[in-house]
């Protein structure tokens, strides 16, 4: 698994978060599109070459020169508005409680020459999801505070090289952006590359079959509606090896003997494999490949009185995959 560290010189930071501090009307998704660009002038003005140089290549807007995409990019020493926000224990706060956090995660998105992307079946169609964990709630997901096992984010929706009517792509990339983590929760990635070395042909070849039916996440509105039949968990495109898995969301039953032992055979090859562990500060970014990758949460005990974990994410395609988009950066999550 490659990935890219990098941090931001001090000064360039506070630089930035100055003139992010009064953004006007972020709290509308229309204007952040907007905002992302604005965002990422001030730091290409701000950056040495060498810094907007990493941000490119992991977005892939500049040649390798023959190496492979870093899967993975940790960013630090970002800007932080000043005081921190209240965690929201609603589990949303507008974007105006955390302008200059905003602006910077939509400004490496930018930069890296992503596309942010939202689903209208999900997280209220909004650009910035909140991940906090709401009190008592019992859930995996990114509004909970139990471990969560490895996954892909919207697994239900399109890889490169499927088409499906009506159906939207998958993800490309995730942004994660520590704006508190007192409790020290850990976040991390493994690669389905490193999955497969444990897993026999029989088993991979059952991965690669079109014979699995996929539910959209608990966050998803139409979650307890609508199941995705006719997947693979596995799929190759030109633009290399992806993966679509969610033990909770796969469904058992109708299948063979054969893909059922394929999936339990790629769940337990998950302890075999070289993770990275990341217990994010505040002013980190991770960013990671949602197509390549698989990632997961360790359980916390969140803090109360707005003191408890708090992260953005940020959804984003790549140009490519943005290219035939009709629908703006509002995706129906279908």
């Amino acid at each position: 698994m490659s990935g890219i560290r990098f941090s931001f010189p001090p000064k360039v930071s506070e630089t930035c978060k100055e003139r992010f501090t009064y953004l006007p009307n972020v709290d509308s998704d229309a204007n952040l599109i907007e905002l992302a660009s604005h965002s990422a002038s001030v730091f290409s003005s701000e950056l040495s070459p060498v810094h907007l140089q990493i941000l490119q290549q992991f977005g892939y807007r500049i040649p390798l020169h023959n190496l492979p995409r870093p899967e993975y990019l940790l960013v630090e020493g970002l800007p932080l508005d000043d005081p921190a926000p209240f965690t929201p224990e609603s589990g949303y706060a507008q974007p105006s409680c955390y302008p200059v956090a905003t602006a910077t995660v939509l400004a490496l998105a930018a930069l890296t020459g992503m596309l942010p992307v939202s689903y209208k079946n999900e997280n209220a169609g909004h650009l910035l999801r909140n991940v906090v964990a709401l009190p008592g709630s019992t859930q995996r997901g990114s509004h909970g505070s139990v471990p969560f096992s490895w996954h892909a984010d919207n697994p239900h929706l399109l890889l490169p090289g499927e088409s499906r009517q009506n159906s939207d792509p998958i993800m490309d990339s995730l942004f994660l952006f520590c704006i508190k983590n007192k409790e020290q929760a850990a976040t991390s990635l493994i690669s389905v590359q490193d999955v497969l070395k444990y897993l026999s042909l029989e088993d991979q070849h059952e991965l690669f079959k079109a014979q699995f039916t996929v539910s959209p996440p608990p966050t998803n509105q139409n979650s307890q509606e609508v199941c995705y039949d006719n997947l693979a968990i596995l799929v190759q495109s030109q633009e290399g090896l992806h993966c679509r898995y969610d033990k909770g969301l796969i469904k058992r039953e109708g299948l063979t003997a054969e893909a059922l032992r394929a999936i339990d055979n790629f769940d337990k090859a998950l302890d075999s494999v070289h993770h990275h562990r990341f217990v994010l500060q505040p002013g980190q970014c991770l960013v990671f490949n949602n197509l390549a990758m698989l990632h997961s949460r360790s359980g916390f005990t969140p803090l109360p009185n707005g003191e408890g974990r708090f992260l953005l994410r940020l959804y984003a395609l790549k140009q490519k995959r943005r290219a035939n988009l009709e629908h703006g950066y509002l995706l129906n999550g279908t």
